[in-house]
């Protein structure tokens, strides 16, 4: 433990010490954070989520530059942001499709130092915790020049290359966002089995969510054949503990039933001409 506390170089690799160990330790103790990561999953918000709920608490803001590159951001790890920690985080996206956006640092500023994490890991739960990763920390007062060059190419990127994520350009990513599947690989899409929602769905959620926040008890989603209302139905299901699904055909009843369980994952029951 002493090593992880001097202001040497570390080197994390997940398999001695994870970086979501160091990074703990860090979003704990920073005055303010920058971040720039290629991707950003949905996985590597819940796998932090104790460290930035403490971030919101304490009010530390933090400055968050990511991309679009490749569609595979995720979304839904967006609007999270927005939804939960938008007083404390400003996000911009990166503004170049004509070539590939790849750096992963986080830059932690303290009273007397600062530190910088750089390396392979996205954030996201594999690249956090579980997945093959090199990263090293280095601070600024022992790796002054290593420091700067990153930090002034960070702060060239948020100034000179990068938009804010607004309302609009994120509803716009998510309605032409294609979930990527790939076995295996969760910075490429989580897993094949994921079931979340996509497109339009995603905005949808957001918006209910925020109807609720400002105290409204009903509400109305009006959608065009194909958007998948009745999945949407269900993700917007999750957090209530029971719930009543009305239609009036029994075959929309039974596609209900198969999208809640694989949703929810819960027992489900008929109240109709046949059951009881």
């Amino acid at each position: 433990m002493a090593e992880f506390d001097s202001k040497k170089a570390l080197a994390i690799d997940n398999r001695n010490r994870t970086m979501k160990d160091c990074l703990d330790r860090s979003f704990e103790q920073a005055k303010s954070i920058d971040m720039v990561v290629s991707f950003l999953m949905d996985s590597g918000i819940k796998t932090m989520r104790e460290v930035l709920d403490d971030l919101k608490a304490r009010k530390v803001k933090v400055r968050l530059l990511t991309s679009t590159y490749l569609n595979i951001t995720s979304p839904t790890a967006l609007y999270r942001i927005k939804k939960e920690y938008d007083d404390v985080f400003e996000i911009q996206i990166f503004n170049d499709s004509s070539i590939s956006f790849h750096p992963k640092a986080y830059f932690f500023h303290y009273e007397d130092d600062d530190e910088v994490y750089v390396g392979s890991s996205n954030f996201s739960r594999s690249a956090l915790e579980s997945g093959v990763e090199w990263n090293v920390r280095l601070h600024r007062s022992e790796d002054q020049k290593a420091y700067s060059i990153f930090f002034e190419d960070f702060e060239y990127l948020w100034q000179e290359r990068s938009i804010p994520l607004t309302e609009k350009l994120l509803k716009k990513y998510a309605n032409e966002w294609k979930k990527i599947v790939r076995v295996g690989s969760e910075e490429q899409g989580e897993t094949s089995t994921a079931i979340e929602p996509r497109g339009v769905q995603i905005e949808a959620l957001y918006e209910l969510n925020k109807t609720r926040q400002e105290g409204a008890k009903r509400g109305l989603v009006h959608a065009a054949t194909g958007i998948g209302k009745t999945y949407l139905a269900a993700f917007d299901s999750v957090p209530f503990k029971k719930v009543l699904f009305v239609a009036h055909r029994k075959e929309i009843l039974e596609q209900a039933k198969q999208a809640f369980e694989n949703v929810r994952h819960c027992s489900t029951s008929f109240f109709n001409a046949d059951e009881k």
